[in-house]
């Protein structure tokens, strides 16, 4: 006999919990960022898609600048060994 979360707390006098966080079961992202982006580059990825030009093209800038703003860090830990 299995007995649902609900069912125990209504027999506990209790209210059945909702979730508080995160998008209703089923909604669907309403802020699809445009091509060209990264973003729109990694919703490619997500779907086994080869990326569109300025999807790539979004994607070598991001890291770019990624690189950029790690780069001593980088160069650290390559120096250290790794790791």
């Amino acid at each position: 006999m299995t007995t649902s979360y609900d069912e125990v707390m209504k027999s506990l006098g209790l209210e059945p919990s909702t979730p508080k966080r995160g998008r209703p079961a089923g909604s669907v992202n309403a802020s699809v960022q445009p091509c060209g982006t990264y973003p729109a580059y990694m919703r490619h990825k997500k779907l086994r898609e080869d990326a569109c030009e300025p999807c790539l093209e979004a994607k070598r800038q991001y890291y770019r600048a990624w690189y950029a703003r790690n780069r001593e860090r980088i160069q650290a830990s390559r120096r250290k060994g790794g790791a």
